[in-house]
């Protein structure tokens, strides 16, 4: 659950703090911000990659931002109002640069970078995922392997970076 004064969703309600519409620019000052946790909101933005550079904008240096979203070949990749796909690709992009020359998009120190099957899923779930989350401890060419030849592909990505404290 999140602290007060932490959620902030398009529409307000119950639990919705700010409302927002985190396609536009985003309401913060620069470097106001300690940490952003954009939990199952990023596939639903019209450009992500605009939203990640809001995010640095806004975080202090030293700030985290921890994401979650659902892998593209997840059961829930496709679900409606999702306008984005992703695989940890995408991510190693936004930290390596692929993107940088064409949106000047900034530069992140990764903390993690994991694949989750049965994330959300309690019991037998939690069980039948610990050999896949095993995985992420193999490093990246085991995760790219399991992400496209697994039998029982990811669900979700869990992805945390820190905006360095010197650019």
């Amino acid at each position: 659950m999140p602290l007060p004064g932490w959620n902030v969703d398009l529409h307000g309600g119950d639990g919705v703090d700010q409302v927002v519409d985190l396609n536009r620019a985003w309401p913060w000052a620069d470097e106001s911000v300690d940490m952003i946790v954009m939990s199952h909101s990023l596939e639903h933005l019209d450009d992500p990659v605009r939203a990640m550079c809001e995010a640095y904008r806004v975080l202090r240096k030293g700030g985290q931002l921890h994401v979650y979203v659902p892998h593209a070949r997840g059961l829930n990749a496709c679900s409606p109002g999702h306008k984005t796909m992703f695989t940890l690709s995408w991510f190693a992009c936004m930290a390596d640069g692929c993107y940088r020359q064409q949106f000047i998009t900034p530069y992140w120190d990764v903390l993690c970078s994991w694949l989750w099957l049965f994330r959300r899923e309690r019991g037998i779930g939690h069980a039948l995922a610990m050999p896949f989350w095993a995985i992420n401890l193999l490093g990246l060419k085991a995760q790219q392997a399991w992400e496209w030849c697994g039998i029982f592909p990811p669900d979700e990505i869990e992805w945390k970076a820190r905006k360095p404290y010197a650019n």
